[in-house]
């Protein structure tokens, strides 16, 4: 790999974590707080994520193609905005400009956010969240944000087509 590729990687990876960053220190964000299931998903626990991002503990990429799981497909026409793998504690997104102002991509990194709550906390390393709840919460979080910290007009367009994340779509 030459330089300049090692180089616009690491500006890649350091503009979409500032991005994410921006997201999760919302000051908005700290009021999100709920449990499913005993799932807590709560705004410390997103400062914790956005600390562990700060340190390189999770890292964010782009990434121009999302790789599916074994076994997984996606319905026709759906597409996945944003992802994040626990066994590399790394969040994918599409582009480096990925949550700057889009209210419905930032939507998405608290998606992906809420997934990697879930990992940091998890009792071990082999734990996992049953699927189901751990999407339902990251959808939920997602309508708390939309609720909570996008106001008409104010700090972001609205564009709701990006919300789909998965199998999924708000």
């Amino acid at each position: 790999m030459s330089n300049g590729k090692i180089l616009n990687g690491a500006l890649s990876a350091y503009t979409i974590s500032s991005n994410v960053l921006n997201v999760l220190r919302n000051p908005s964000i700290l009021q999100i707080g709920f449990e499913l299931n005993g799932l807590g998903v709560t705004g410390t626990r997103y400062s914790v994520v956005a600390d562990a991002i700060y340190e390189g503990k999770i890292s964010c990429e782009v990434v121009h193609q999302f790789k599916l799981q074994p076994g997984e497909t996606l319905e026709p026409g759906t597409s996945i905005a944003a992802s994040y793998h626990p066994p590399g504690n790394t969040m994918y997104f599409p582009s480096e400009s990925f949550g700057e102002v889009n209210a419905g991509e930032q939507a998405a990194i608290l998606h992906e956010a809420t997934h990697a709550i879930f990992d940091l906390y998890a009792p071990t390393n082999e734990y996992r969240v049953l699927k189901i709840d751990d999407e339902t919460a990251a959808v939920l979080a997602q309508a708390f944000y939309f609720r909570l910290c996008v106001r008409s007009g104010v700090g972001a367009e609205t564009d709701f087509k990006s919300t789909r994340h998965g199998d999924l779509a708000l």
